[in-house]
C-alpha cells in the first residue's frame, strides 16, 4: 500500500505532485509506493485519496513544514487531514521529529488540538542526546513486538540506552511547567519582528516565517505559505546574506531557505545583538550584489 507525503521543499519544483525519486539510491517500489501531495493544498489532498482510496495506507506530513523553510499549516489543513483519514480508514501520522517538544511538550499536536494515529519524535526530545520515540493510540502501539502478542517489529541499536533516556526524562522535566517555552517564544517573536524592522529599515521586500523559536527571513513578498510561494525567495540575496552574517559572527546555515532556531540558553541581549549584526549584514549584501 503506498503513502500519500506532503513532501516539503527539499523536494525538486517538477517533484510537487508527481512522482519523486528526491534522492539517488532510492528504490523504485519505494519510489512508486510513495504519493506526494502539496503541503497546505486539502483538495489535492482529497483528490489524490479519492484516485487512491484502496491502496493509500497512511498519510504522512510534518505539522508545520520546518524544511520549506517553517511553512504554518493554514487553518483547517491538519483538521482537513483527520477528517479525510477519518473518512477513508487511512492512518494519520505526523513527523514530530523537529515540531515535537521544540514548540510544545505535547508536541504540534498539542497546539493545532489534531491528534494523529502515529507520531514520530527525536531531536528536540533529548536536547540534542541520540533518543527518538514513536508514540500512539493504543490499538496501533500494542501491535509492536514490545508486547506480548504485537506482530509488527520493533527495534533499535539504542533502544535502553541509559544516557539518552536520562537526557530525555531530564529534559521532560524542565519542560513540564512551561516556562521554557514560554521563554522561548518571547525571544522567537522579538526576533521577527526584529528581522521584519531591519528589512523595512533597509528597503528589501521580505517575508519572515516561523513560529515560537523558529525564524526565517526571506527575501520576497507575503505570503509564504505554499511551495509556490517558496520558490519566489530571492536566492542570490539570501545567501550573501547568510555569508554576511557569518562575518559577523551569527551563523545561519548558508544554504538556500535554511531556517534557524533560538534555544533555551539565548537571552534578549543575543536577539538584540543578532538583530543588530542582521541589519548589517542585510545592507552590506544588498551593496555588494548592486555592484556585482
Amino acid at each position: 500500500m503506498p503513502s500519500a507525503a506532503l513532501r516539503n521543499v527539499l523536494s525538486r519544483p517538477e517533484g510537487v505532485g508527481a512522482r519523486d525519486p528526491h534522492s539517488a539510491g532510492m528504490l523504485e517500489a519505494a519510489v512508486d509506493a510513495t504519493l506526494v501531495c502539496r503541503f497546505n493544498d486539502l483538495e489535492d489532498v482529497r483528490e489524490t485519496l479519492t484516485r487512491h482510496v484502496e491502496d493509500v495506507a497512511a498519510i504522512i506530513v510534518e505539522p508545520v513544514a520546518h524544511n520549506s523553510p517553517g511553512l504554518l499549516p493554514r487553518p483547517g489543513f491538519l483538521e482537513g487531514l483527520r477528517q479525510l483519514c477519518h473518512q477513508t480508514g487511512t492512518l494519520l501520522i505526523f513527523d514530530e521529529v523537529i515540531t515535537g517538544f521544540r514548540h510544545h511538550i505535547g508536541g504540534y499536536q498539542a497546539v493545532s488540538g489534531v491528534m494523529p494515529d502515529l507520531t514520530t519524535m527525536g531531536k528536540a526530545i533529548a536536547n540534542g542526546f541520540p533518543l527518538a520515540a514513536v508514540g500512539g493510540r493504543r490499538e496501533y502501539m500494542e501491535r509492536y513486538t514490545t508486547t506480548a502478542d504485537g506482530d509488527v517489529h520493533y527495534g533499535g541499536t539504542y533502544n535502553g540506552n541509559a544516557a539518552a533516556v536520562e537526557a530525555g526524562l531530564a529534559t521532560i522535566e524542565l519542560l513540564e511547567d512551561g516556562s521554557v517555552h514560554e521563554h522561548l517564544f518571547k525571544l522567537g517573536d522579538r526576533m521577527r519582528t526584529g528581522l521584519a524592522e531591519v528589512a523595512a529599515r533597509v528597503g528589501v521586500p521580505a517575508v519572515v516565517g516561523g513560529f515560537g523559536s523558529l525564524f526565517v527571513l526571506c527575501f520576497m513578498d507575503g505570503p509564504l505559505e505554499t511551495y509556490e510561494d517558496v520558490l519566489r525567495n530571492d536566492d542570490a540575496l539570501f545567501g550573501r546574506y547568510r555569508r554576511e552574517l557569518i562575518k559577523r559572527g551569527v551563523f545561519e546555515m548558508p544554504e538556500s531557505l535554511g531556517r534557524s532556531h533560538i534555544g533555551a540558553a539565548h537571552t534578549t541581549d543575543d536577539v538584540d545583538r543578532s538583530l543588530e549584526a542582521a541589519e548589517e549584514a542585510l545592507r552590506a549584501a544588498v551593496d555588494a550584489l548592486a555592484r556585482a
